[in-house]
């Protein structure tokens, strides 16, 4: 990892426990006026702005003034971001409250009471879980008739409603699954018998005066742990869902039933890619290994650990940094995995037609066609680039034993 990444891990890791400011040695300390500039790159391509001036602030640096005018411009119109995106969510829950509709509200607003400082954790949409089909569609009935509008998204697992107020526009995700459809066809099912159906509980976040329902805790840490899965095995994801689920598991661990956690994790496939998580949070993050009972098993090597975490951190938030990040093979890189691959793709893009596999052939150059034209036109990258980038990444996944039960 190059300095500035070792600098900025250790600031998240103090925005997360502001009482530890021994973290930094003196070296550390003279080492950040010199990477400022760059570390500063890394807290906004992860939108952890504010957790990142927090930290200069409990560490007693002085900022020059041209940079201390940027860093606050930027912190200011982060937090106002944040509590915008509170009155959106509170709009969202008067509604289904309205409508009587079961739901789940998902991340967000449901991590802020988490964090040392609710401004610490930004977030860009709201997203509810609706796992009853009709109610589902009486939700989405009635946020048409509020002024939604409808977003053509190729995701199986939830309909995007965009919503304009004022200069800003907001992002509803209506979920109807908790995360996309995977290659795997058993991890598919068991997320299903796991959360189809599930109550939730309620929960009160005091800040803001919202009630809302989320999973149970034990659920919610498993919930976490996938939601990180989905992006790792696509474009990536970025520190901030390490510090959801550090700051997460750190204020509710003793509410956790461990033994049922690694059950349904095992039932997943998912012990090692768990395990993985767990190490860089306690490494890079300052977790307890006590808050997490079921560190000690299936524990991946150093270098693989430090592999991760370079990875995490250069995709940016959601990968957004690198655009050759947009495939991730989890059976191998064979020829039939990269046909297997470029299948899903088409069904995803078109989700009726590939029922009729007299289709297939004309839906599959339809989709080349748009692969190619994408890399150039919109990721200003090749194809070449985004197979090189796969190969790469899938060997992160060798120790991981993904998926083996």
């Amino acid at each position: 990892m190059k300095q500035e990444e070792i600098l900025f891990c250790k600031l998240m890791h103090l925005a997360l426990h502001p009482e530890k400011t021994s973290l930094f040695s003196a070296e550390d300390i003279s080492s950040l006026p010199p990477n400022m500039d760059a570390v500063f790159l890394l807290a906004k391509n992860h939108s952890m702005q504010t957790a990142f001036y927090d930290s200069l602030y409990q560490l007693g640096i002085t900022l020059p003034p041209s940079f201390s005018a940027v860093m606050r411009k930027s912190v200011i119109s982060y937090s106002l971001g944040s509590y915008q995106m509170l009155a959106f969510t509170r709009k969202i829950l008067e509604i289904l409250s309205q409508e009587q509709v079961r739901y789940i509200l998902l991340k967000g607003v449901s991590l802020l009471s988490v964090y040392p400082k609710l401004e610490f954790r930004g977030y860009s949409d709201v997203d509810i879980l609706i796992s009853d089909p009709k109610e589902f569609d009486q939700a989405k009935r009635r946020f048409l008739a509020e002024g939604f509008l409808v977003k053509e998204d190729l995701a199986d697992h939830q309909l995007e409603l965009f919503y304009a107020e004022g200069n800003r526009q907001y992002l509803l995700e209506l979920h109807h699954k908790v995360i996309s459809s995977q290659d795997d066809t058993g991890l598919n099912q068991k997320i299903t018998e796991i959360f189809s159906g599930l109550t939730g509980i309620p929960d009160y976040f005091p800040d803001a005066a919202l009630n809302y329902f989320v999973f149970p805790h034990t659920e919610n840490t498993v919930y976490l742990l996938l939601h990180m899965l989905q992006h790792f095995l696509s474009s990536g994801f970025g520190i901030r869902l390490l510090c959801d689920w550090t700051a997460f598991i750190e204020k509710h661990h003793d509410q956790i039933d461990w033994p049922r956690y690694q059950a349904l994790v095992h039932s997943l496939g998912l012990t090692g890619f768990s395990c993985a998580m767990a190490q860089l949070c306690i490494r890079y993050l300052g977790l307890p290994e006590t808050d997490f009972p079921p560190a000690d098993t299936e524990k991946i090597s150093d270098a693989s650990v430090e592999s991760l975490m370079t990875d995490i951190l250069r995709a940016g938030e959601f990968g957004k940094n690198d655009s050759s990040r947009i495939l991730m093979m989890t059976k191998g890189t064979h020829l039939q995995d990269y046909l297997l691959q470029f299948h899903r793709q088409m069904k995803n893009r078109f989700p009726n037609a590939h029922h009729c596999f007299l289709c297939w052939p004309v839906l599959w150059i339809i989709t080349g066609i748009c692969f190619l034209y994408n890399n150039r036109a919109l990721r200003k990258t090749s194809a070449k680039k985004v197979l090189a980038m796969t190969k790469k990444r899938q060997s992160l996944l060798q120790e991981l034993h993904l998926f083996e039960k």
